[in-house]
């Protein structure tokens, strides 16, 4: 009996270990290029990654960047602006809740959007 709790309660601090490391990991989103009135192809994409409730972006290609969360009804939900310089920006996303998301960051002329979930 002994050896059966103890295999159980080793078991259950694997699992909980394996899923605490998990939760601290990033997930990338996919950015896209999605500026329909140009020709031109945009070699260039912003990367963004959320961990936890904190959404970080990154550009690099000079200026002024602006963008927003909409949820699946359009509404948006958190907008603000970062520079492009190369830095990673962080931005505390807590308030917008669960479901998916949509992210579209505009910048130099250019639309970039990627989806993701809470």
């Amino acid at each position: 009996m002994k050896r059966l709790l103890f295999i159980l309660t080793l078991a259950s601090f694997l699992f909980i270990t394996d899923h605490t490391l998990t939760a601290d990991e990033k997930t990338e989103i996919l950015i896209q290029y999605t500026n329909p009135t140009t020709r031109s192809i945009a070699s260039y994409h912003p990367k963004a990654y959320i961990q936890h409730d904190i959404l970080s972006l990154l550009a690099e290609n000079g200026g002024i960047y602006s963008f927003s969360i909409e949820n699946n009804l359009g509404e948006t939900l958190f907008s603000s602006t970062f520079t492009a310089d190369g830095a990673e920006y962080d931005f505390c996303i807590s308030g917008i809740g669960n479901g998916l998301f949509r992210l579209i960051i505009k910048g130099n002329g250019n639309v970039y959007e990627g989806l993701f979930t809470i």
